[in-house]
This record gives structure tokens, C-alpha cells and sequence, in this order.
């Protein structure tokens, strides 16, 4: 049990100053869907990551009243980081997911989909973020070892039960810059 949580608490380290608050719970349990259920539904966190394959998902995902992401297939190293959009409540929860990876390996985000992904494409680059769009015709095109982040992907993204406006500034992480970093400039 140590090892898994070292591993968590690793991740929750590299997440950058300024970004939300991550608590890494652990415990003994007889009937783990169902106490992680009470245990989320106590809680009532904004966003719930969880693996497809956890014993007792669906018990676990009706508790969730935040984002819900999971992992359907377990390889997240994939690049570029692919999302499609359709304007819906969930594709824009997947959006803001991509665009926090994106942001974070320093890769660029494709967005799939049409008009609306185009405009939305304008936005995101007015605030720094690397991105492109193709054309939802030409979905099947979509390279070999992406990341896809929605509907098929390795990560799908249920939206909060009661979501707010989308604030996008807030979902792109700003740049880490270090000592050597700043001596380039």
C-alpha cells in the first residue's frame, strides 16, 4: 500500500504552486465501492479521477456530483492531446482537462469538431495555449498514439452536475520559469 501511495503523493508534487488542492486518501476497507462512494459523496470534490476499472465504478460514479474523468485505457502518454468538441456541457469539461495537460507537458492541443471549435480555438490562443483545429470529417485522421481526452478516448469527462461559467483563463498553467530558463531570455 505504500508503494501506490508514494506514487500519488509524487504526482500531487509536480502539480504547480497555485493549482487546486489534491488530497490523497487512503484506507482499509470491507466493501470499497461502497464506502468510496459515502467517503465522495461526503467529500463532495470538484473533480474525481477514477480508473474504468475500479472495483464497483458505477456505484462509486453515481456519488460524484463534481467532474468526473476517467481513465477507460490506462496509456496517458500519448501526444498530441485530442479533444472533440461540440459545444456540449461535457466536451467543454473535456476541453478544460485537455487544456490543463497541454498546458502542463508544453504540447499543443487539437481540437476536433467544426465552427464552434474554431472559435473557441481563437480563444484558448488569445490566452497562450498552443492549439489547432480539424474538421470533424476528418476525425479518422487523428493521429496514431494521441492522447484523445472525450467520447472514445483514453480519458472521458462527465461534467459537474451544476457547472458555472467556464472560466479558461483558469484552466491554463502558466509557464515554470527557473533559474536556467530565466538566464535564456
Amino acid at each position: 500500500m505504500a508503494g501506490p501511495l508514494r506514487a500519488l503523493e509524487a504526482l500531487v508534487a509536480e502539480m504547480p504552486n497555485g493549482s487546486e488542492p489534491v488530497r490523497v486518501v487512503s484506507r482499509f476497507a470491507s466493501d470499497v465501492p461502497t464506502e468510496l462512494a459515502a467517503l465522495v459523496k461526503a467529500a463532495a470534490p470538484s473533480c474525481v479521477l477514477l480508473d474504468a476499472a475500479t472495483a464497483g465504478y458505477e456505484t462509486v460514479q453515481a456519488a460524484v456530483t463534481g467532474r468526473l474523468i476517467t481513465v477507460a485505457r490506462p496509456d496517458l502518454t500519448g501526444s498530441p492531446i485530442v479533444v472533440p468538441y461540440d459545444n456540449s456541457v461535457s466536451a467543454t469539461a473535456a476541453v478544460q482537462v485537455g487544456v490543463r495537460i497541454a498546458s502542463l507537458r508544453r504540447e499543443p492541443l487539437l481540437l476536433v469538431g467544426g465552427v464552434r471549435a474554431k472559435r473557441l480555438a481563437r480563444q484558448l490562443a488569445g490566452l497562450g495555449v498552443e492549439v489547432r483545429v480539424m474538421p470533424s470529417k476528418a476525425a479518422a485522421q487523428i493521429p496514431p498514439g494521441a492522447l484523445v481526452i472525450g467520447a472514445g478516448g483514453q480519458l472521458l469527462v462527465r461534467a459537474e452536475q451544476a457547472p458555472g461559467v467556464v472560466d479558461w483563463a483558469s484552466s491554463v498553467v502558466p509557464s515554470r520559469v527557473g533559474p536556467r530558463d530565466a538566464a535564456l531570455r
